[in-house]
């Protein structure tokens, strides 16, 4: 889907090499981390931009934030009707889901498959 890398984020030492790298992090999960790691890898003036309801609140120095002028951000994943719209723009853009099929057979080879 076009990526050049993948960075496992439950790998501290991997997070830990992407300091400074990224202009937009996009969190979409609703768990508490430690999102210290997060913040830095953010570049200067990069945004963490999250749409996932993390109940705990996330902790962030804003030292850190004021010296790399970096945002924290967060919005909804939108209403219906805007996911209706969002739906009829990718219809009328041709876009279309990568999708494959398994028989449920090879449940295993399919979960393998994501994995990978």
């Amino acid at each position: 889907m076009g990526a050049d890398e993948v960075v496992n984020s439950r790998d501290p030492e991997a997070l830990k090499k992407q300091a400074g790298r990224f202009d937009l992090i996009l969190s979409t999960v609703a768990v508490d981390l430690d999102w210290k790691p997060y913040f830095a890898a953010l570049a200067p003036q990069g945004k963490f931009h999250t749409v996932g309801a993390v109940m705990k609140p996330i902790e962030v120095s804003a030292f850190d934030l004021i010296l790399g002028d970096k945002a924290v951000t967060g919005s909804s994943t939108g209403s219906p009707g805007q996911l209706r719209s969002l739906l009829r723009l990718a219809s009328r853009a041709d876009i279309a889901p990568q999708v494959e099929f398994f028989p449920m057979s090879d449940i295993n080879k399919a979960l393998d498959h994501v994995r990978a």
